[in-house]
């Protein structure tokens, strides 16, 4: 490694040298209003709520009945993402998903939810006046935007995940090659972003994470020139908590996410679409299965009511899922 000192200039010029290049002829990304980035917020709350719905109907024996059929499935070398991240996990993580598959990845999505939330409570501290401009703001405000990219590309990963485990196990349908791809190219960060919502002691919080660095001094403006340089004498890499530096390592991908509304709103509207009917398949196949094992046995047996009760709970989602889906094709 050498006596080479990383400096936090290192990562300023990174994130100024990509601002410089990509950025600054772009003129759709100068700037964005402030309840533009409320919407967003919304849209990740809403992904991460999608995952959990469905996989929250399954009870501790459901999950692992389920994750005992996805081992078994002849397409698991194929699509081996749920075996692996069983292997990536660490820790609490690990402890978490040993107990009940799935679960490390249910505290994770809850977890953005509820930074999501905090950040749209206290959307007018973090954004002070009434919208972002790219070019040369603070570092804080680059976090800020890095963490929305976190959650989407988190949130997407779970649904495309819980939608692969989905077709493994009942075969409905084809497995769409750009979700494969997707699921393989950001499959360390999953596993990452994963271990450090699980494995941390301390409750996550952008607004404590800006407090300390605006105490500190060193909520620096990152500028396209070469200014960057003047703060190695006044911060370090270790002034800033990993939860400011992992967000913006997200800045290459940050634009990603804002896109301009309209484009936006209609990918969201067809990609909720999508998911709600997978989700109204998957469990239109799981209740057909069922109710085959119903058949063979008695109906005062423990195991026919406990059935009977799984079907009602799959039939009432699927009630919901048909309301969801009308709902969505009519507005």
């Amino acid at each position: 490694m050498g006596n080479t000192q990383f400096k936090i200039s290192n990562i300023f010029s990174s994130i100024a040298a990509f601002l410089k290049t990509e950025i600054k002829s772009e003129i759709k990304f100068r700037s964005f209003n402030k309840q533009y980035l409320a919407d967003i917020i919304n849209r990740n709350i809403n992904n991460h709520t999608s995952f959990l719905s469905p996989i929250s109907a399954l009870n501790k024996e459901e999950r692992i009945t389920l994750f005992r059929m996805i081992q078994k499935s002849p397409d698991i070398k194929k699509y081996p993402y749920m075996l692996q991240f069983r292997k990536s996990v660490v820790k609490n993580a690990y402890n978490l998903e040993s107990d009940i598959p799935f679960e490390s990845i249910i505290v994770a999505n809850k977890a953005f939810i509820s930074i999501n939330k905090d950040l749209l409570k206290n959307i007018d501290k973090i954004i002070k006046g009434k919208e972002i401009v790219i070019l040369g703001t603070n570092i804080s405000t680059y976090a800020f935007m890095g963490i929305l990219e976190q959650s989407d590309i988190y949130g997407l990963y779970s649904q495309y995940l819980l939608d692969l485990c989905m077709v493994l196990v009942s075969k409905v349908s084809d497995y769409p090659k750009y979700r494969d791809k997707y699921l393989k190219e950001n499959f360390k960060f999953f596993s990452d972003i994963t271990n450090n919502l699980c494995n941390t002691s301390m409750r996550y919080s952008f607004l404590k994470e800006l407090e300390i660095i605006n105490k500190k001094g060193i909520d620096f403006k990152i500028n396209v020139t070469d200014e960057n340089t003047k703060i190695d004498s006044i911060a370090k890499v270790s002034d800033y908590s990993m939860f400011v530096l992992n967000p913006l390592s997200m800045i290459p991908f940050i634009f990603n996410i804002f896109k301009m509304p309209g484009e936006m709103y209609l990918e969201y509207k067809h990609d909720k679409i999508e998911k709600i009917k997978q989700t109204k398949e998957w469990l239109e196949t799981r209740v057909a299965l069922l109710k085959m094992e119903l058949s063979k046995h008695d109906k005062d047996d423990i195991e026919y009511i406990k059935l009977e009760n799984i079907v009602r709970k799959y039939e009432d989602i699927i009630i919901k899922q048909d309301q969801k889906l009308n709902n969505y094709l009519e507005g």
